[in-house]
């Protein structure tokens, strides 16, 4: 399949469908060897969620670790591997994970620049962050595929979601909300254990398993886009 090609959001959604499921193995494996590790260490242990009875209501503060963890670790990391192996095809796994932990640090410090551009903009009444959380939204993808670096790579993406901010805007909402929905489904079964046992660690298992299923989708289908603004942006110009 081409990557690099104009797609409407239907196409966009089944094109990431027919990628995911290709390359099922490969985009699972990613997924499960960054988020296991890193929330077995920070959620797990760190928060006590290996030990703990069952939480339905985790504090603020527990809540602001998981989302930073979510935030800055474990999906760029995914978005980054699961990039790398799109642009591989059929290449090594390993090889497509060491190339996306060799780019983390920039992957990082792009993840870190975008969210203190998203909260400036909430400060300032909260449609410029908005604003930015879209027209910033492709800061991974000048990493891994452009080869920019920090402030350079989220100028890029702003360049290239120019015009294009509703569009861009509703078909994430889209990818979202599917993610979303799938992540439930998927994690249904060990929350109900969860709940019966009074047993967080099944919780957590259930969370690990949604983000390990779906956030490689969502790398693709967000990759995808990406490549049909780099298409119609050229064709334009």
């Amino acid at each position: 399949m081409t990557l690099r090609s104009r797609r409407d959001l239907g196409a966009i959604l089944r094109d990431a469908l027919t990628l995911y499921g290709g390359q099922f193995r490969t985009f699972f494996l990613i997924a499960l060897v960054v988020v296991v590790p890193v929330d077995l260490i920070v959620l797990g242990v760190g928060l006590g969620q290996l030990s703990g009875p069952f939480d339905s209501s985790p504090s603020a503060g527990a809540q602001a670790v998981e989302l930073g963890v979510t935030y800055l670790v474990t999906t760029p990391l995914i978005t980054a591997m699961a990039i790398e192996a799109l642009r591989r095809e059929r290449g090594s796994t390993g090889q497509a994970i060491q190339a996306g932990l060799d780019a983390f640090p920039h992957v990082l410090l792009v993840m870190v620049l975008y969210a203190a551009a998203i909260a400036v903009g909430v400060l300032l009444l909260i449609v410029p962050g908005i604003i930015a959380g879209i027209r910033l939204l492709f800061g991974i993808q000048m990493v891994v595929l452009e080869g920019r670096r920090g402030v350079p790579a989220l100028r890029r993406s702003w360049e290239l979601t120019d015009g294009c901010f509703w569009r861009v805007l509703g078909i994430n909402l889209v990818i979202g909300l599917a993610a979303g929905i799938a992540g439930v489904v998927v994690g249904i079964p060990l929350t109900a254990a969860a709940q019966s046992a009074d047993a967080d660690w099944l919780a957590l298992a259930a969370s690990m398993l949604s983000q390990t299923v779906v956030a490689p989708f969502v790398a693709i289908a967000t990759t995808l886009l990406y490549f049909d603004l780099l298409e119609r942006s050229e064709t334009t110009a």
